[in-house]
């Protein structure tokens, strides 16, 4: 076999590329079960990025022992923060 043929020899798993043809229609080689895994994650909100309004000052050292609220402290303040 040539250099060529092993490059090319898609039944090698050894040898297949990123540009290989699609699984078989009903072999997705896990992805239901990540993709079930990912959507209760989602569910949960662990995925993506929630703005926080908070002042960066209410974090500091001056800003907590003054009693500014942030979301982690002040459970009104985190409800309004996810409700947007």
């Amino acid at each position: 076999m040539s250099r060529d043929d092993k490059m090319t020899d898609l039944t090698n798993p050894l040898t297949r590329t990123r540009f290989d043809p699609p699984s078989p229609a009903g072999d997705d080689l896990g992805a239901a079960e990540v993709q079930a895994k990912t959507d209760a994650d989602e569910d949960k909100g662990y995925h993506g990025t929630v703005a926080d309004s908070t002042p960066n000052h209410a974090y500091t050292l001056q800003g907590v022992v003054a009693g500014e609220p942030t979301p982690e402290t002040d459970p009104a303040l985190a409800a309004k923060i996810l409700k947007g």
